[in-house]
């Protein structure tokens, strides 16, 4: 049966049994919202606080079913008014940065942040516990998603269609969600035409970071009504991205960001960014939504087992009783540091893998 006859996708799916402990994420966060760096296990707050992480950490409360409604109720405030705050009604456009004592730091910040932003209000809007979450996260929504038809980054353009697909969950006939799908579709599906070249069928001439996101954007889109032809290019693409990250050895092995720029070049080994294999277990869980094929609950397994030492280093980069997850992977083992976007790939990764199982043991 294919997999996307199970409706498993409401975040109670999630066996609570299976999720990592949440201190990692209390360690980081205050009343502003979650900062993004830290010293080893220490906070940063030199470093203040950025919308992509805080819309990162919106999505993982509504994903978080084993939170007690206390813990969670006052975190999805937290990064809800964070994700409300950065948006600038002057500019029609999201902050990014803001200081330790509140202050933002910029007017208007870089479109991955608006998308990330666009992604987390979709998942809000489709996903919240509370109804006024839901409600305030589609009006911020509906607002946002004219002006931001004026992104051009392919990642950010993916971050937005993934929040769009989950509007259109919760209102079919979204006309913001509907035109931000099709536009950002057919921009990327010509982006990858003019980039892709023999051996090449990528959407950009390089590789670079959270890789995964773009064909699961297809994928995802492609589940909506009327736009199943975009199926074939997700695989394709998906499947070319996978094969560039297996290491000879089997075990998965991130896009290093030290090939990060550099034009039809195969990726460098390191430094592996743990958002590197969140994505791509996002990425499979999409295409086995769409296909029903288990070969990608298998990957999406590797990529997991990445966090916990099937990777280069043969070593640990995440624990699950606390949540906490090290920043990458280097040269010379693990960087000691276990900042937001790390710790939020892991926790975010955890209860996708955990989805997929349920997926794979019912359909």
């Amino acid at each position: 049966m294919p997999a996307a006859d199970c409706d498993l996708t409401e975040p109670d799916a999630i066996p609570s049994t299976s999720c990592p402990g949440f201190a990692a994420i209390e360690r980081l966060a205050d009343a502003n919202g979650i900062m993004q760096h830290s010293r080893h296990s220490l906070p940063d707050p030199e470093h203040g606080y950025c919308l992509d992480d805080n819309a990162r950490a919106l999505i993982l409360m509504h994903r978080s079913p084993d939170l007690p409604s206390l813990v969670h109720d006052r975190w999805a405030n937290v990064f809800g008014d964070f994700v409300e705050s950065a948006w600038n009604p002057e500019l029609d456009r999201f902050r990014n940065f803001m200081s330790h004592d509140g202050a933002w730091l910029e007017e208007a910040g870089s479109e991955d942040s608006w998308g990330r932003a666009i992604w987390a209000l979709g998942v809000t809007a489709a996903e919240a516990r509370l109804p006024a979450q839901r409600e305030w996260a589609l009006d911020l929504f509906r607002r946002a998603a004219g002006p931001l038809l004026a992104i051009i980054s392919p990642r950010a353009m993916a971050f937005c269609i993934l929040g769009a697909e989950r509007i259109l969950k919760v209102d079919a006939g979204d006309e913001g969600a509907t035109v931000m799908i099709d536009t950002f579709t057919d921009r990327l599906a010509r982006g990858c035409a003019l980039a892709s070249r023999p051996g090449w069928p990528w959407f950009e001439r390089r590789l670079a970071y959270d890789n995964g996101r773009l064909p699961e954007a297809m994928l995802r889109a492609a589940a909506t009504p009327g736009r199943a032809h975009l199926i074939p290019l997700g695989l394709e693409t998906l499947a070319w991205v996978w094969a560039k990250q297996l290491a000879p050895e089997g075990h998965f092995r991130p896009v290093g960001s030290a090939g990060f720029g550099h034009d039809y070049r195969e990726p460098e080994r390191y430094d592996q960014q743990p958002l590197e294999a969140q994505g791509m277990i996002e990425a499979c869980a999409a295409a086995y939504d769409v296909t029903g094929d288990p070969a990608w609950i298998a990957r999406a397994e590797t990529a997991f087992a990445w966090f916990h030492g099937a990777n280069d280093g043969g070593v640990p980069l995440a624990d699950r009783a606390s949540g906490e997850c090290y920043d990458g992977l280097t040269s010379t083992g693990p960087n000691l540091n276990r900042g937001a976007e790390s710790v939020l790939a892991y926790q975010l990764a955890a209860r996708a893998i955990a989805v997929l199982r349920q997926r794979g043991q019912i359909c």
